[in-house]
């Protein structure tokens, strides 16, 4: 008697587009075994850049900075357009890791946040290049 994959590859040579899932049978195309494509490899290329600051301790009038809130972190793919922005409510936080940033050259500003809302001025602007 033929074994059960023989049987099955002469069924499957006669058909003209057909697809079978039994474990090594992957299906047939035009009457000739195709193989299945290898699963791809990696993942889609994403970067990180991890941003650093100093926390503000003074306001710009010189006194003490008592009400901070956070931070706001401005970034793009111009330093002219920094559109996409980034929450950090932890006034005690000096660094911020920003991921999934696909290839390309990235920038990075940041600003102070009060509990009233009011922000102060943006950071100089920095830059990333993700490969």
């Amino acid at each position: 008697m033929q074994p059960l994959r023989d049987r099955l590859a002469a069924t499957l040579r006669k058909c003209s587009l057909c697809l079978v899932s039994a474990g090594f049978a992957v299906g047939c195309a035009g009457g000739f075994w195709s193989t299945p494509p290898r699963a791809p490899t990696g993942q889609p290329s994403t970067g990180t850049a991890t941003l650093s600051w100093t926390r503000p301790t003074a306001n710009t009038n010189g006194s003490p900075l008592l009400n901070l809130a956070g931070y706001q972190i401005n970034y793009g793919t111009s330093p002219a357009a920094l559109k996409q922005t980034i929450t950090v409510s932890d006034p005690a936080a000096t660094s911020y890791t920003v991921g999934g940033l696909p290839p390309g050259t990235w920038y990075f500003a940041i600003s102070a946040v009060t509990t009233a809302g009011t922000s102060s001025i943006l950071s100089a602007v920095v830059s990333k290049t993700i490969p």
